[in-house]
C-alpha cells in the first residue's frame, strides 16, 4: 500500500487561501459572524437558519444608515437611536 503525501481534502501542504468572511462574501459593513455567535449563545430559538445572521446584520446595517445623518456624533449612542426612531413612531 502506498500512502499518499497529500493532505485530506486534496490540498497539497502549505498552500492555504485566505480565509473571506461571511461579511465580505455578502457585501456587508456589520459583522456577520459575530451577529451569528450572539443569536446562538442568547438562546432567542433553538433552531435558525443559515441566513438569519446575514438578513439581521443587513437590517442592523440599514438601521445604522438611516440614523447616521440625524446623528452629529462620530459615532452612534443609543440614547440617540432613541430619539430618532421617535421621530418615526
Amino acid at each position: 500500500m502506498e500512502v499518499s503525501s497529500k493532505p485530506a481534502g486534496g490540498r497539497s501542504g502549505g498552500q492555504r487561501k485566505k480565509a473571506v468572511s461571511k461579511s465580505v462574501k455578502a457585501g456587508l459593513q456589520f459583522p456577520v459572524g459575530r451577529i451569528a455567535r450572539f443569536l446562538k449563545k442568547g438562546r432567542y430559538a433553538e433552531r435558525y437558519g443559515a441566513g438569519a445572521p446575514i438578513y439581521l446584520a443587513a437590517v442592523l446595517e440599514y438601521l445604522a444608515a438611516e440614523v447616521h445623518p440625524y446623528v452629529k456624533k462620530k459615532s452612534i449612542w443609543f440614547r440617540y437611536c432613541s430619539r430618532v426612531f421617535k421621530i418615526y413612531h
